[in-house]
């Protein structure tokens, strides 16, 4: 994880003009993945079931399971909140 967090320091700090403007990036960027796995956690604990129990999923499967994943609410809390 720590080399992932550098690279997109790394990138942030290339593609931004200050600091400042960097770190928002970078905090934007946690923001918008937080919402990502919030909105989609159903989905992403179906392909996670499903990798578990078959170890390997083509795309055609991973389409498959996410199409049947159940469509409710997240029950996990947001951070801070």
């Amino acid at each position: 994880m720590h080399a992932d967090n550098q690279q997109a320091v790394d990138l942030a700090s290339y593609v931004c003009g200050s600091p400042d403007t960097w770190n928002a990036y970078l905090h934007y960027c946690f923001l918008a993945s937080r919402d990502l796995v919030t909105v989609r956690f159903q989905e992403i604990e179906a392909v996670a079931d499903a990798l578990l129990e078959r170890e390997t999923l083509s795309y055609q499967d991973v389409l498959a399971v996410i199409k049947s994943a159940p469509l409710k609410k997240n029950p996990a809390k947001p951070i801070g909140g």
